[in-house]
């Protein structure tokens, strides 16, 4: 998914560092997309019109604090593709430092198996926001957890 550039208080944005990409993990071909969370929040009654996004059918409002975060967020998922996955609910969760600051980025996403010839596994990044600290959560290496999954297998979570 792309979306528009936008203004806000005269400043124009671009998503271009937003865009699908494909990266290799443990010689699994993984494509990388994100939704409009990882840059927006939720619609309050009047925020302006013009910086409302649809992320599936869900609305959201431009957060230039988010944006400002999502920069890096492709390479950092790529960078941390040596590290650890963490299990929340149903969601899987990577916990970066946040950027310029002293809390945590969580980086919630799902990962299918791809029916496509061109990928191994599709990995769809929901959401990305600070959180004030690092939470309790099961882990496994993200590895494991894309071979697992593109292979159709159990993934075996540790408890910390």
């Amino acid at each position: 998914m792309s979306w528009e550039k936008r203004t806000y208080r005269g400043v124009e944005y671009t998503f271009h560092h937003l865009s699908a990409f494909t990266m290799i993990v443990d010689g699994m071909r993984v494509r990388v997309a994100f939704g409009a969370h990882v840059f927006a929040m939720e619609c309050k009654i009047g925020d302006p019109a013009d910086l409302r996004f649809m992320d599936g059918k869900t609305p959201r409002t431009f957060c230039p604090i988010r944006y400002s975060h999502s920069q890096e967020l492709p390479k950092s998922i790529n960078d941390a593709s040596g590290g650890d996955i963490y299990k929340k609910g149903v969601n899987l969760v990577l916990k970066l430092a946040e950027p310029n600051g002293p809390g945590v980025y969580h980086v919630a996403f799902i990962a299918r198996k791809s029916n496509s010839p061109k990928y191994d596994v599709k990995l769809q990044v929901l959401s990305a926001h600070v959180r004030p600290s690092a939470v309790f959560m099961p882990k496994a290496s993200f590895c494991d957890v894309i071979r697992c999954t593109a292979e159709g297998q159990v993934i075996d979570w540790k408890k910390k």
